[in-house]
């Protein structure tokens, strides 16, 4: 069986999971998701009472990680600060989503968490992402020197290896990904 190539591989086709493999897509990497599931985002679909409570245009953008529950609450810093809910609410409405806001701050979509779903869906076909659905992870392994590299078997009876490691393209360079 000859095995795929990737820049990148998600795993998990929720919330996270889709952003991030349509962020990677569209700076330039070739992008495999995989779920374990056959439909997407099934937390999404079903937060906020089936309307997506997708954002709270209250936090505060000088210190993000004060609302992070965990035990390294600087773990989220960077990243909410690289990417702030006003960003997220520019992106929803890019893509026509009507949205409110309740209490406190927090957004919800007028019409349908399905909203949030057909949004991240679009994006990853912007980046030209390859979805394997339903894909359970078999086994991941890295190759023995000098190749390095990992390669990943799914129970779709599929394997791909992930490319060797590059420098960011001219493309994502000057969209300040990368």
């Amino acid at each position: 069986m000859s095995a795929a190539v990737f820049d990148a591989v998600v795993i998990g086709a929720g919330a996270a999971g889709l952003f991030c493999a349509a962020q990677a897509g569209q700076r330039g990497l070739k992008v495999l998701l995989i779920d374990h599931s056959a439909q997407v985002a099934e937390k999404v679909r079903i937060s906020g009472g089936g309307r997506c409570n997708f954002t709270n245009r209250w936090l505060d953008a000088r210190a993000p990680q004060q609302h992070f529950v965990g035990a390294n609450p600087a773990f989220a810093r960077s990243a909410l600060a690289r990417f702030t809910p006003q960003d997220f609410i520019a992106l929803v409405e890019r893509h026509g989503i009507a949205y409110h806001e309740k209490h406190k701050g927090q957004l919800f979509c007028d019409r349908s968490a399905e909203d949030i779903i057909a949004m991240l869906l679009a994006e990853c076909e912007a980046g030209a992402v390859t979805r394997w659905q339903p894909c359970a992870v078999k086994n991941m392994a890295f190759l023995p020197e000098p190749q390095r590299e990992p390669v990943v078997e799914c129970y779709r009876k599929m394997s791909f290896k992930a490319a060797a490691p590059r420098r960011a393209s001219a493309r994502a360079a000057s969209r300040g990904g990368g």
